[in-house]
């Protein structure tokens, strides 16, 4: 039985090995990749939407603080914290501007950190009387969260 020559530019075509002929290997390589790459678009998205729920976390703090259900607030707090701990790592280990480069994701970080860690401890604090009563109180707060802006 006679066996069929391949020629190195085959190989290079991508033909012989079931791709498209004319297209090169590394294209053929893109190629077999965007499974790969799509599914790694979807997770930055899916760690932009994470970062997000930081947010929702903390305005159900905002909600429970109004309510005077303290204790729900500072573990909607605590939970809020840890998302900010770990969307960080995730987002790094994905390369998410690589992946998501249309979005700023560090926009959106620091809009829910603002919201978490200054709107959020400065409606509480005025709420459960941790800060003195009236104007003081009220000063005191608004020192906290515009004093927070320029960091």
């Amino acid at each position: 039985m006679a066996r069929a020559i391949r020629s190195p530019r085959a190989k290079l075509d991508g033909a012989a090995d079931g791709g498209v002929a004319g297209e090169s290997a590394a294209g053929s390589l893109l190629r077999a990749n965007l499974p790969r790459e799509n599914l790694l678009r979807f997770c930055a998205w899916l760690i932009h939407l994470y970062t997000a729920c930081g947010g929702i976390i903390g305005l159900l703090a905002l909600h429970f603080t109004a309510h005077d259900d303290f204790r729900t607030a500072f573990v909607l707090m605590a939970v809020a914290l840890f998302i900010d701990a770990t969307d960080g790592p995730l987002a790094r280990a994905v390369a998410i501007r690589k992946r998501v480069p249309e979005f700023d994701g560090a926009t959106l970080d620091n809009i829910v950190d603002y919201l978490n860690y200054v709107a959020v401890p400065a409606f509480l604090m005025l709420r459960s009387g941790l800060l003195v009563a009236g104007n003081a109180g009220l000063a005191s707060a608004a020192f906290a969260w515009t004093s927070s802006a320029w960091t």
